[in-house]
């Protein structure tokens, strides 16, 4: 997400990296915390201090933390502010009685960890998280705008729980994100493990959250890291969580960028018979990708699983068939046995059927001649090609 904001979004991610670190934002930061915190002393609370010191230590972060408490909040949870080279953490509602004191460490693990984030790459990971939060500020703001700012956070809050796992261990982070959540004094990880089993084994989860993945989310991450799996295997695992299956009213910039991706192989492999590849046709693919006549010199590979899944995602790639089926009229029922062709190999056929009868106005006799016979159809097309000369636009 960083690299995509930085590449398509210059003049927005300039103008935040030139205000980052500066001053009178710091001093604003700070006059918010004097007035809404209880800022506690490090001779008062020295072992919660020595605890973000060895946090520090082990983040590898060269700062120095103030701590506070928050005044008047509800509810149990903690917050980092940053400010250039400070980290403030503040603890909100009655976290700091909650909680042992190795599970303050998850959670200053946590809070801290943010930081880091932050101050990797040069800033620019914050950066991208300031760039996002103008985004769906905007009054023009879109679906994609806020799914792509609501996964940058969920992401966020799964790196920030391995800073708590680095301090401290699974079972500590796991019983303080249960207290957390919860409220209770006395948890059972080990309990609460199983019964995230029990749901995981019932159904295909991803989170709903909008800025935390749920706790059974976060539970089933923090299991998966600690695991010391293969590193592959815990990304794509935890991509699932946090994204599920891409669906088409639900995408963020990322998911756009691959379906796009994914778009042009699929039209590659459509059109890769020569005899397709007239000029009515290559001029409409050229619509969708402006370079699709040279790509097809050397195709990518399409990959993507249409056998289940979103289906308007789905009913997207048929729509595609559709458009094709027509793009050039003098084809005939050629270029619509040419759909059905491709739609029978990647198992949309039975989607694709209705969809050519609804926008083509065809009756339903004829699409399910054309249908049965496509494969014929399609064969005899290519030796008239070949015995034409085989000439390609």
């Amino acid at each position: 997400m960083r690299d995509y904001l930085l590449a398509e979004h210059r003049e927005l991610w300039e103008w935040f990296a030139s205000i980052e670190g500066k001053s009178d934002y710091a001093e604003a930061v700070e006059l918010h915390l004097l007035k809404t915190t209880y800022r506690l002393e490090r001779e008062a609370h020295e072992d919660l201090y020595q605890a973000a010191d060895e946090v520090c230590l082990t983040l590898g972060l060269e700062i120095p933390v103030t701590l506070y408490q928050a005044q008047g909040s509800d509810g149990n949870s903690a917050a980092l502010y940053d400010t250039p080279g400070h980290g403030h953490v503040v603890f909100i509602g009655g976290l700091i009685e909650l909680l042992d004191l190795p599970e303050k460490r998850a959670v200053l693990g946590h809070e801290l960890a943010h930081f880091k984030l932050w101050r990797e790459d040069s800033g620019r990971h914050l950066i991208a998280d300031q760039v996002l939060t103008a985004m769906v500020n905007e009054p023009r703001a879109d679906e994609t705008h806020f799914q792509s700012a609501r996964l940058h956070r969920l992401y966020t809050e799964i790196y920030a729980d391995q800073g708590a796992l680095l301090v401290t261990d699974e079972k500590t982070t796991i019983c303080a994100l249960l207290k957390v959540h919860t409220g209770m004094k006395t948890v059972d990880p080990e309990s609460y493990l199983k019964q995230a089993e029990e749901l995981f084994s019932k159904e295909k989860l991803s989170t709903e959250g909008l800025s935390h993945p749920e706790l059974f989310i976060r539970v089933r991450a923090i299991q998966k890291i600690s695991t010391g799996e293969n590193q592959a295997e815990i990304e794509e695992e935890i991509n699932r969580l946090i994204e599920g299956e891409m669906k088409l009213d639900e995408m963020d910039f990322l998911s756009q960028q691959s379906l796009e991706g994914h778009t042009k192989a699929f039209l590659q492999e459509h059109l890769k018979a020569e005899w397709l590849q007239t000029d009515a046709i290559l001029a409409h693919a050229g619509l969708f990708f402006h370079d699709f006549r040279e790509s097809l010199k050397s195709p990518g590979t399409f990959d993507f699983d249409l056998g289940g899944g979103d289906e308007k995602i789905r009913d997207y790639f048929c729509y595609l068939l559709v458009d094709f089926a027509v793009a050039d009229r003098e084809l005939d029922e050629n270029g619509i046995a040419a759909s059905f062709v491709t739609a029978e190999s990647f198992g949309i056929a039975d989607a694709l059927e209705p969809l050519l009868r609804k926008e083509l106005k065809l009756l339903k006799k004829d699409v399910m001649r054309i249908r049965k016979n496509a494969a014929e159809i399609v064969s005899k097309a290519i030796r008239e090609h070949e015995q034409g000369g085989g000439h390609a636009a």
